[in-house]
């Protein structure tokens, strides 16, 4: 039975079985020992009519004790001295009393109680006990902070002398309230689209999933989804069978939910549809929770017909040697079938050759870069660009020592008001070139919004190449804080010997890029000798985020995801991994690319750092994310670069990073030799391509530093001079010194072995020549005579060839 406070009716669970097993503890009465005066001493003295004694007492305690103060939630309500009769029946009854009048009972036990069975005897005699019921209490409230509950329990006895009805208050401890059932659950239901653009367009199948978290305080069953909007879920369609408290499905027994986007849905401008889900609680009762799902919807607009540009790239010769020229023939082609507009072919001249001429439409040279603004090229048409460069002089002397070169960061700090768009700059020392560089995001106005409303449109290299620009556009009510960064290289070396090298870095190569919703991919390559260094990017319409950023081989890859529309310009420069020749030597960069992966918890932001080795520097970050995870730039120090990312999943997930370190001491300088000369152009449009693989092309040729000499020289005499000549055969047009020393001693002569005979300055041309030696006054006499036979003929160009030979003297 349950009774309930004094203004409740009474609720009754039913009898309580001997097989429960509770605590007992003690009850008091405030109105005597007895319900109806005490007991008496025998049973012929008691007069006829029941004015028998009920008595609460401990689980198991008969008799002895006479009234218990205070009892546990099991307890037991003894009769004792009722007279004998078939009707002689009490009904029961408790109801939470003051000071905890207040909280609910249930009581566990029967509401009537027989208590006829013999003739009255009072309570300590053999007979006196005619009835004995256990009763449990359950409470939901809070108890007396000291004595628990205060209960009032009435027992009316019919054909009792007096009052029918006897009661008595008592305490009841040790209970704990009752947490009452509370039965919830949450539905989470989202929508993708096939291409997964986030936008539904005619015919185009949506996918719909479903989450289910019982939020209640008990298990449920049969567990099911409704969807009027999907056929399959139309009429319900089960989830999971059993869900426990605090548990989270995907609905594992739910079939395939989807819709395939209608004319209507386009119309609409969005597919927005509502489910429920249902579950049973242990009383049979039943709980839901609906969720609704929207995707906007577009009409599918034509794409507008895209170029189809390529380059080609040829050079008039396999061979060259220093002095001679070479020419290269560009030629920039659109096959359509839309127009190119805004075509530009850019051309750096590699290390090692001098620009002597470009002919083209819109052709400007500055330093080694050459630009030709073609214009608009039409579906079918081409535009042919000449550049002539001459072959430098090879460097041959070699150099024992390494150079020094520097490495330093800058900082620009940048803050954003709420709503706005932001700019700074972090500019190089005068010397010093930019090798990368980066927006960090530091903070956003707490509880005005999160990364994800801080939008980086311009991260890159300025065009001087000496800085580095960062743009942020703050979508957040707070004020965004950041910082842009700029990695800085000297631009010669720096280590104070009598001579420097030059570093040599390229021109901006660029790509502009219009997409689409989606997830686009742009390679840009350096090719063989060099590695890409300040890739940037900025957004000149629409929005995007940079999600790969990451170097490959000698070039560098973007990924980029675009939410609607955009049109991106992506760079980066080239830096040679040789030093510009000096002193008739070059030097090697030393470089080592580090790598890492970075596992981001769900729903966090961490940051990881990577390290170069003791005399390496960080030149150029990479970064490589899924989508879900955002970059919140990185930090260069310039020795370790500290990268930040932030995981907007429900799931773990990991970043793979990168970082170029070039140690700040060069290779040893060598001489060059023969060698492969490889020169890139690339052409670029504003308008989309159908591809960009096919817009670099490349020439090659070898330089051949040869210099060939004949292993005889003829003797020709006239009046007051005397001439040697020899045959020389150079690969190329140089400067050279020639000279030729005796190799053994002339007897009465004066000349010994390695006294100079003859010399002459000489300006070879490529192919055979012959080259003539004024033969010194000392050495005439004894060369007519022909008391010289062999001598040693020595050739050093101007830039460090040195070539020896024994030649027979001829007359």
């Amino acid at each position: 039975m349950t009774h309930s406070r004094p203004d409740r009716p009474p609720r009754w669970r039913g009898p309580l079985t001997w097989l429960t097993a509770l605590v007992v503890v003690t009850a008091l009465t405030t109105l005597g020992a007895a319900i109806g005066g005490s007991a008496p001493s025998a049973a012929a003295a008691d007069p006829h009519g029941n004015n028998g004694t009920v008595k609460i007492a401990e689980l198991g305690d008969i008799d002895s004790p006479s009234n218990d103060p205070h009892v546990g939630c099991t307890f037991q309500v003894e009769w004792y001295g009722f007279d004998e009769g078939a009707d002689i029946i009490s009904s029961v009854s408790f109801q939470s009393w003051a000071p905890t009048s207040d909280v609910a009972l249930d009581v566990d036990g029967p509401e009537t109680v027989f208590v006829g069975g013999d003739p009255a005897t009072g309570a300590g005699t053999p007979t006196g006990l005619d009835g004995l019921q256990v009763y449990t209490l359950h409470f939901t409230g809070a108890p007396h902070p000291v004595q628990g509950y205060h209960v009032k329990l009435t027992i009316h006895t019919p054909g009792s002398i007096g009052n029918d009805s006897k009661s008595k208050v008592f305490w009841v401890e040790g209970c704990a309230p009752e947490v009452p059932a509370n039965p919830s659950l949450a539905l989470h239901k989202t929508v993708t689209d096939a291409s997964g653009d986030g936008r539904g367009v005619l015919d185009e199948v949506l996918t719909y999933t479903f989450a289910v978290t019982n939020t209640g305080n008990v298990p449920l069953t049969d567990v099911r989804i409704t969807d009027a909007t999907i056929p399959a879920l139309a009429a319900g369609a089960p989830c999971v069978a059993t869900l426990a408290v605090g548990a989270t499905t995907t609905c594992p027994l739910l079939p395939s939910a989807t819709h395939v986007v209608s004319a209507a849905d386009v119309t609409a401008g969005a597919v927005s549809n509502t489910a429920t889900a249902t579950g049973t609680t242990p009383s049979s009762g039943h709980v839901s929770d609906s969720d609704m799902a929207m995707i906007p919807t577009e009409a599918t607009v034509p794409p507008a017909p895209v170029a189809g540009l390529s380059i080609t790239k040829t050079v008039d010769r396999a061979q060259a040697g220093p002095g001679e020229v070479v020419t290269w023939t560009l030629t920039a082609r659109n096959a359509g079938p839309g127009p190119a507009q805004m075509v530009l072919v850019t051309d750096t001249l590699p290390t090692g050759t001098t620009y002597l001429s470009a002919t083209g439409t819109g052709c400007t040279r500055s330093g080694a870069d050459v630009s030709c603004a073609i214009g608009t090229l039409a579906a079918g048409a081409s535009s042919v660009v000449t550049i002539r460069a001459t072959v430098d002089p090879v460097p041959h002397v070699a150099d024992p020592n390494g150079h020094q070169l520097d490495v330093t960061k800058v900082e620009a700090h940048l803050s954003v008001p709420r709503g706005a768009t932001g700019t700074a700059t972090a500019s190089c020392p005068s010397g010093y070139v930019a090798t990368d560089g980066s927006v960090r995001m530091d903070a956003v106005d707490q509880g005005t919004g999160t990364w994800i409303d801080e939008g980086v449109l311009t991260s890159r290299a300025t065009a001087d190449g000496t800085g580095w620009t960062g743009t942020v556009s703050n979508a957040a009510t707070g004020q965004f804080q950041g910082k842009v960064a700029v990695v800085c290289l000297s631009n010669r070396t720096v280590s104070g010997e009598d001579h420097s090298h030059p570093v040599v870095v390229t021109g901006p190569l660029t790509t502009t890029q219009t997409w689409g919703a989606g997830a686009h991919d742009v390679d840009l390559d350096c090719g063989a000798g060099k590695v890409a260094i300040t890739p940037g990017w900025s957004f000149t319409a629409g929005t995007g985020s940079v999600r790969v950023d990451k170097r490959i081989g000698t070039g560098w890859h973007f990924t980029v995801d675009v939410p609607t529309s955009a049109t991106a310009v992506l760079s980066v420069r080239c830096l040679s991994t040789t030093l510009g020749a000096a002193g008739g030597h070059t030097h090697d960069l030393v470089l080592t690319q580090l790598a890492d992966t970075v596992v981001v918890p769900a729903g966090q932001t961490v940051e990881r750092s990577l390290t170069c080795a003791d005399d390496g520097k960080g030149i150029v970050a990479s970064v490589d994310l899924d989508q879900g995870e955002q970059s919140l730039g990185s930090d260069p120090r310039p020795k370790t670069r500290a990268f930040r990312f932030s995981n907007r999943t429900l799931t773990d997930r990991t970043v793979r990073i990168g970082l170029l370190c070039l140690s700040v001491r060069t290779g040893l300088g060598g001489s060059t030799g023969d060698h492969d000369v490889v020169n890139r152009a690339r052409v670029s449009t504003t308008s989309p391509d159908a591809t960009v693989s096919d817009d670099l092309a490349s020439a090659t040729f070898r330089v051949v530093d040869a210099l060939a000499l004949a292993s005889v020289a003829r003797l020709s005499s006239s009046p007051g001079q005397t001439e040697l000549t020899v045959a020389v055969t150079s690969s190329g047009a140089r400067a050279a010194t020639a000279r030729l020393f005796a190799v053994v001693r002339v007897q009465h002569t004066g000349l010994r072995a390695g006294s100079l005979l003859a010399h002459s300055r000489a300006r070879l041309h490529a192919g055979r020549q012959g080259v003539t030696l004024a033969v010194r006054s000392v050495a005439e006499p004894a060369l007519r005579q022909g008391d010289v036979r062999r001598a040693r003929l020595v050739i050093v160009t101007r830039d460090g060839h040195r070539e020896v030979q024994i030649v027979r003297i001829r007359h």
